[in-house]
């Protein structure tokens, strides 16, 4: 099973979903320690700065 990306996005319409590209690498989240599949995309933060 491959592992997609768990990054939110806002699509076009303004609504957050998953990126679901599918992940690469993973990065540990700093708010709560877990680490999520990423795509190569989102490697580090998130583009809309979040």
């Amino acid at each position: 099973m491959t592992p997609y990306c768990h990054q939110e996005v806002t699509d076009e319409d303004g609504h957050l979903d998953a990126c679901n590209e599918p992940a690469t690498t993973t990065r540990t989240d700093p708010e709560d320690g877990h680490e999520y599949p990423v795509c190569h995309m989102h490697r580090t933060r998130s583009p809309e700065g979040a």
